[in-house]
């Protein structure tokens, strides 16, 4: 997933298989939604709780980005998808406002 363009840091810890697959997983299915030619950024932490994960795809005109925890890195992963889907969904209904209307 580590590419030019795309980066995934894992902090405090180093992902072991199954990890690696979830977390690569997740952020395939986001850049799938995405709109075309995004970077992604997202740094993975392990944490006393839990993981947190911050999560930032940036496209031509727009930034999405969030910042989840949870006990789990399931659990935090599905966060991740829940806010940054929603933020594609709420930019989807907007992105050609401007058009329209000028």
């Amino acid at each position: 997933m580590n590419t030019k363009e795309n980066r995934i840091d894992f902090v405090g810890f180093e992902p072991d298989a199954n990890q690696k697959w979830l977390v690569q997983a997740a952020i395939t299915k986001l850049l799938d939604k995405a709109p075309i030619k995004s970077v992604l950024r997202a740094v993975v932490c392990s944490e006393a709780e839990g993981f947190s994960v911050k999560i930032k795809i940036s496209s031509f005109d727009h930034v999405f980005e969030t910042y989840c925890s949870s006990i789990d890195l399931f659990g935090v992963m599905n966060k991740v998808d829940e806010r940054i889907t929603q933020q594609f969904n709420e930019w989807k209904k907007t992105r050609f406002a401007h058009e329209i209307s000028g």
